[in-house]
């Protein structure tokens, strides 16, 4: 199981130091784009964001996740695929109102991830999506939009849900995943391919015993 650090912020300055802080660490990044509309929380706009990555000297070492919570998603796909030459991009998750719409992998450089919400049943989403045609799904275990929320741990059992449908590609658990809520995960039959942590991360006074922290307990859950 992998561990991706995430990012939402609201300024440049925050996000460069962010970014920074987890380099070491990681070869891997989610960025969260949130518009104030689609969830309340309004986070650094998704072009004044591309112009910061572009510039950065060493971004290219890196794969770059983006989590949409935004009614724009067209528009920022557009910018996405404007910028996949000078950008890894891995994932770009898309919640389920404008999935549909948007899901067009044949496309693009990037891959497209599901996002479902605390409300979104996998029974009902899989009567309006092919679930074995995606590559990758997220699971909300909080509701989306700010990081330090309550971890809900009902939303684990959609893992086993997923499962049963046959749905074998990547599943990813997003959302108040820290040291007590791994522990959690880990004992889940079907563990996910992934886990997204935020705050745990951008509120650590010691980022390297963290991160060092959440590796060691998945490598003994493993073992």
């Amino acid at each position: 199981m992998k561990i991706i650090p995430s990012i939402l912020e609201s300024s440049t300055e925050n996000i460069i130091n962010q970014l920074r802080k987890l380099k070491p660490f990681f070869t891997r990044i989610q960025i969260d784009i949130a518009d104030g509309s689609y969830v309340p929380n309004k986070t650094i706009e998704l072009p004044t964001l591309i112009h910061i990555l572009v510039n950065l000297p060493d971004i290219s070492q890196y794969i770059l996740d983006f989590h949409l919570m935004t009614n724009q998603v067209s528009a920022n796909l557009k910018l996405l695929r404007s910028v996949q030459s000078y950008l890894r991009l891995g994932i770009v998750f898309i919640h389920r109102p404008s999935f549909q719409s948007q899901h067009r992998v044949d496309t693009d450089t990037f891959r497209y991830g599901l996002v479902l919400n605390p409300e979104d049943s996998v029974a009902s989403v899989a009567k309006e999506i092919d679930l074995h045609s995606l590559s990758e799904i997220q699971i909300m275990t909080v509701h989306p939009g700010f990081q330090g929320q309550v971890f809900i741990q009902e939303e684990l059992n959609k893992i086993d849900q997923l499962r049963s449908t046959g749905y074998r590609s990547h599943i990813t658990i997003d959302g108040g995943v820290n040291d007590e809520t791994l522990s959690l995960i880990l004992q889940l039959k079907h563990l996910p391919d992934s886990v997204v942590v935020g705050s745990y991360f951008s509120k650590s006074n010691d980022i390297q015993k963290s991160v060092e922290k959440l590796k060691k307990s998945v490598k003994e859950s493993a073992n």
